[in-house]
């Protein structure tokens, strides 16, 4: 039989891809590395430019993306990348800039579901709710063909307060997307927005389990690596934050336990200031922080420092004031 002849830079595109999806970093870095040096091939910096962003470099990415652009104005793949990353960058309204310009491209009602939807998230972004309603408004009626599209059309609708509209197709795909941890936390969110706090328990437990089965994220840290980080980000707070940590107990868990989310906490949440009344009356003051929920809130590889001072004074305001409000109704 005679061998097949074959494009070397289509074979590296390919692998690239298939080592990004099967979670394989290292291979896909190389592989993608390879498929970017045919510099004149979009496909080639665009898979490179995914894998990038999966390893959390982010402005390398966005020029790579913006390479593929140059080389294929029209490659819309290229052009919602682009987008992805800028929002990933706090760059809503750059991103709404691209999208806007893939609106002109898309063929089908998937597209241009995908394209509204990404649109949508940018104009959330940069805080434009009313933009957001207009445009979830004029998202296609569904079902698509792809389930995982018409999951994220009822997203939308929930995201812009429509949570009645959100409610079927969020349902729906809890059914076409057992595995979907994003699926089953909107479920939960949704549930409890209409009353359901039964079912919306349910909903958050199965988001959970499948948050705690999911592979970590590529840039996340072994666990006493990350209790250190908290440690030294508590050290460094300002002075009314630390004060209120006197007497503290401090805990680091990957995410919150099945008790406390069957009893309505979100799964999601990052992190936890508490007080428990032990049986002689002491009062245990506690700070949990949970490290898969922190990991999922950081834009990219280098901003954990940040993003833990972040959180960590947020949670801190809050109980600072949820003291006040407690002594003034006193």
């Amino acid at each position: 039989m005679a061998r097949r002849d074959t494009d070397p830079n289509t074979d590296a595109v390919e692998r690239a891809w298939d080592l990004l999806t099967a979670g394989d970093l290292e291979g896909a870095l190389e592989a993608g590395q390879a498929a970017s040096e045919r510099l004149d091939s979009p496909e080639g910096q665009h898979v490179f430019g995914h894998v990038l962003t999966a390893v959390g470099r982010l402005e390398e990415a966005l020029e790579l993306h913006r390479a593929a652009l140059e080389l294929d104005p029209s490659y819309l793949d290229a052009m919602l990348s682009a987008s992805d990353v800028l929002m990933r960058l706090g760059r809503f309204d750059d991103a709404a800039e691209v999208v806007e310009e893939a609106l002109e491209l898309v063929e089908t009602e998937d597209e241009r579901a995908d394209v509204l939807l990404l649109l949508i998230d940018a104009t959330l972004g940069s805080g434009h709710m009313e933009r957001a309603r207009s445009l979830v408004a004029s998202l296609p009626e569904g079902p698509l063909e792809s389930p995982q599209l018409d999951f994220l059309m009822g997203r939308a609708r929930f995201d812009v307060g429509d949570v009645e509209g959100a409610a079927m197709p969020i349902e729906q795909a809890s059914k076409q997307l057992p595995h979907d941890a994003e699926v089953f936390y909107y479920l939960g969110l949704v549930r409890e927005a209409l009353g359901d706090l039964i079912g919306s328990a349910a909903a958050f437990l199965e988001c959970r389990q499948l948050d705690m089965r999911a592979p970590r994220l590529p840039f996340s840290i072994l666990p006493q690596r990350f209790e250190r980080e908290v440690q030294s980000v508590l050290g460094e707070l300002a002075p009314e934050q630390r004060s209120q940590l006197d007497g503290v107990l401090v805990l680091v868990d990957d995410l919150p336990g099945a008790e406390a989310v069957s009893e309505g906490l979100d799964p999601r949440l990052p992190a936890l200031f508490d007080e428990v009344e032990l049986d002689d009356g002491i009062v245990l003051r506690r700070l949990f922080v949970y490290q898969r929920n922190v990991e999922r809130l950081l834009p990219r590889s280098d901003e954990m420092s940040a993003t833990l001072v972040t959180v960590l004074t947020e949670i801190l305001m809050a109980a600072s004031l949820r003291k006040t409000n407690a002594a003034l109704d006193a």
